[in-house]
């Protein structure tokens, strides 16, 4: 009987070029080793309650050691080392998993390794057009800095100064935002839905008639409060 010759090891299998934010990368697989430094950060933090400023150093561990994964597998000798930072800018929860899932199974993602917007059209804001483009990690760690405790007045203006931010990343008139011109020009349900449309998506079925919970908008992790 003839014997089919089998290959273990991360050399056996074929590794693809990938692009992330302009850069080029190949698609060996995650070792043992570097899966169990992946599963450590996890063991290091109840990601079951995290929130609010507990979610910075998580986010910060995760993104260097990606940082490092993006490096081993980097497209010949690149001038530029990928860093913690870079990879906040270019990523977030949803092309992570989506990341780490290609390098897993060699299978490449149906879904685009980039972060890019949640639909075609662009959101408006009165006569101004911006990208519905998703948060990255750098953002999500913004959100921590949103007043949890205080006034409404404290909570809303906080909220509205990091909406501003975000809208001014996605301008497409590049004109920066301000959060005085979103108060002028916002309601309270707006505010709410652009928040929660930018950190989470378009909700499927969701009641257009519900009652909206007003005011205390987003938890320090920006993650929304509204909802059930």
């Amino acid at each position: 009987m003839r014997t089919a010759k089998t290959a273990f090891g991360t050399q056996s299998r074929k590794s693809l070029p990938f692009t992330l934010a302009g850069r080029t990368f190949f698609s060996k697989p995650l070792t043992v080793g570097e899966e169990l430094t992946l599963s450590d950060i996890g063991d290091r933090y109840d990601l079951e309650s995290l929130g609010g400023e507990q979610v910075a150093p998580f986010i910060r561990e995760q993104c260097g050691l990606v940082a490092d994964l993006l490096n081993h597998r980097l497209q010949g000798e690149a001038p530029e080392r990928i860093t913690p930072e870079w990879v906040m800018r270019h990523v977030n929860a949803g092309t992570l998993e989506a990341l780490l899932g290609f390098l897993r199974t060699g299978e490449r993602p149906k879904r685009s390794l980039d972060i890019v917007a949640w639909f075609d059209e662009p959101i408006m804001v009165q006569d101004r057009a911006f990208r519905a483009t998703p948060v990255n990690f750098e953002e999500q760690l913004q959100a921590g800095e949103i007043k949890a405790d205080g006034s409404n007045r404290e909570i809303v203006q906080s909220s509205m100064h990091y909406l501003a931010t975000l809208l001014t990343h996605r301008a497409e008139d590049s004109q920066a935002v301000t959060a005085d011109w979103l108060t002028e020009n916002l309601g309270v349900n707006d505010m709410q839905e652009l928040l929660n449309l930018l950190q989470n998506g378009p909700q499927e079925d969701e009641d257009p008639n519900a009652e909206v919970e007003p005011l205390r908008l987003v938890e320090a992790d920006g993650s929304n409060t509204s909802g059930a």
